[in-house]
């Protein structure tokens, strides 16, 4: 799965730009169980494969 792959899935889900952290990383927040999340997407390119781990 790419990165692209992986940030549609969560815009999907409801999931929007938080704000851009330094460098490649980006925040995306959203509810989910009715909490609040924040997920971290660390992308140099956004067509670069999602390693395991």
């Amino acid at each position: 799965m790419t990165f692209d792959a992986f940030v549609r899935i969560l815009e999907s889900n409801g999931f929007r730009l938080h704000r851009q952290g330094k460098g490649s990383h980006a925040i995306y927040r959203g509810e989910a169980n009715g909490e609040v999340r924040l997920v971290t997407v660390a992308a140099h390119r956004m067509s670069d494969d999602i390693k395991p781990g």
